[in-house]
């Protein structure tokens, strides 16, 4: 490793934050052109932050949307179920009053060809 008061500056061009990874790269022994990959990187990862900003909010508006659309689906699908436990009823009920009426001795009619 060299002495920091041995190391050059970071190349003007670059942004603080690749000036500083240069610097911290160089006094942790990495030579200059090893110091630039690191201060590059760094450069490519604050440039691309912005846009991986952008690709997370495209996301999260597309997955807001498909919760929207699957909670309509499974609102009318209740809609859907509500209204089948209904009919269900309904129909129980009307078995139940034919049961009571076929249990009944006087509503059985004997044929009349008997």
């Amino acid at each position: 490793m060299q002495p920091a008061d041995e190391i050059e500056e970071a190349p003007s061009h670059m942004s603080v934050e690749a000036a500083r990874a240069y610097v911290d790269a160089r006094t942790q022994g990495l030579c200059h052109d090893g110091a630039l990959e690191v201060a590059l990187g760094v450069e490519r990862s604050v440039a691309t932050g912005s846009g991986r900003l952008e690709t997370v909010e495209f996301k999260l508006a597309h997955l807001e949307r498909a919760v929207q659309d699957l909670s309509d689906v499974v609102y009318r699908q209740q809609q859907q179920i509500d209204a089948a436990l209904a009919m269900n009823q309904h129909l129980r009920q009307q078995l139940q009053e034919f049961d009571g009426r076929a249990s009944d001795a006087s509503a059985v009619e004997i044929p009349p060809h008997y």
